[in-house]
């Protein structure tokens, strides 16, 4: 062995945060509402263009955490198969001993 190996729980928690990131994402942008009566002249519009663009925005980061969630996740499930693999290679080798 190389002394090299994944730490798969590691890698599924760092998925788990990171899908929970992505929950407390979608939940700020789904508060966020338009407002009316703030003051004088334009000061709605200008809030609710604010508002919009705030949600466009998070839209966009809840789609980057959601998909590096889902890469990390993968990344697990690649190792976690490499890992798999390299011991039904060692068992088919050794025989018995491993």
């Amino acid at each position: 062995m190389s002394g090299f190996e994944a730490d798969l729980a590691a890698i599924g928690v760092t998925a788990s945060v990171l899908g929970s990131a992505a929950e407390s994402v979608e939940a700020a942008a789904a508060r966020l509402e338009g407002c009316s009566g703030l003051g004088p002249g334009r000061l709605d519009a200008v809030a609710g263009s604010l508002i919009a663009d705030t949600r466009a925005e998070l839209s966009a980061v809840l789609r980057a955490v959601t998909d590096d969630a889902a890469l990390v996740e993968s990344i697990r499930g690649g190792y976690a198969s490499l890992d798999d693999d390299a011991a039904e290679s060692l068992r088919r080798a050794g025989g018995d001993r491993w």
